[in-house]
């Protein structure tokens, strides 16, 4: 039997988890530096903090978003949380595209690894949240 892919929730579930993980990260990044921020005229900034706290937060969001994901679906429910992170993700590359300098100059701040990282932090997340969701309810 195949699963009932629910693309409504899937695609809601992939918005609103770059919607909380913007909420997470401008503050954080206003507190202790952005090293995607950080113009000429601006003073060095130590992204120990800032990646910590994003890598986690996609990671812990990406679980809560895929779980909620799920809620309701009978099967599938790692393909289910893969497609929120895809979405997720490809929702976040678009907004990078539209940043000055487009998504070179956002990887380039990141640095490739944390860029990397990041996007497999939250997709990480949506499934393994969607298989636990799954398991639950099973």
């Amino acid at each position: 039997m195949t699963a009932k892919i629910r693309w409504g929730r899937i695609v809601l579930a992939a918005v609103l988890l770059e919607i909380a993980i913007i909420a997470v990260a401008v503050p954080v990044g206003q507190i202790f530096g952005n090293p995607l921020s950080t113009g000429a005229n601006a003073p060095p900034v130590d992204p120990t903090i800032y990646y910590v706290v994003v890598g986690l937060a996609c990671l812990v969001l990406g679980a809560v978003f895929g779980a909620w994901a799920v809620r309701g679906a009978s099967s599938g429910f790692a393909w289910q949380g893969l497609l929120v992170g895809l979405v997720a993700m490809g929702l976040y590359f678009g907004l990078c595209s539209m940043a000055p300098g487009g998504l070179a100059a956002v990887i380039a701040g990141y640095g490739p690894a944390q860029f990397v990282m990041f996007n497999a932090l939250r997709t990480i997340g949506c499934v393994g949240g969607a298989i636990f969701k799954g398991r639950r309810a099973s």
